[in-house]
């Protein structure tokens, strides 16, 4: 219980902009552990909850996520393009690179 509400307490923090060690140790000073066995009890909830994402982490996936989407947007407007060019006879290099 302390555990999960330790760790809940982190998630929070970093919610409000705190980074996680920052969390960790704000948590850990006011529990009274350290902030490694924070850490290692993230650790352990993930593997048992299958994942507790803190929000830089989602930030970051999120972020992630994002960059790959534009890359893809471009590439579909890319095809687009070609096949349009292809279709009017206009064409000059073939659809896929190769």
């Amino acid at each position: 219980m302390v555990r999960d509400a330790a760790i809940a307490a982190v998630v929070a923090l970093e919610g409000q902009g705190q980074s996680e060690s920052a969390a960790r140790r704000a948590v850990a000073d006011q529990i009274g552990v350290s902030a490694s066995a924070i850490r290692e009890w993230m650790r352990a909830a993930e593997g048992r909850h299958r994942k507790v994402a803190s929000p830089s982490q989602l930030r970051r996936e999120l972020a992630d996520t994002q960059a790959r989407l534009a890359v893809f947007e471009q590439l579909n407007r890319d095809l687009v393009a070609a096949l349009h060019a292809r279709r009017h006879g206009n064409h000059t290099e073939p659809i896929v690179p190769r």
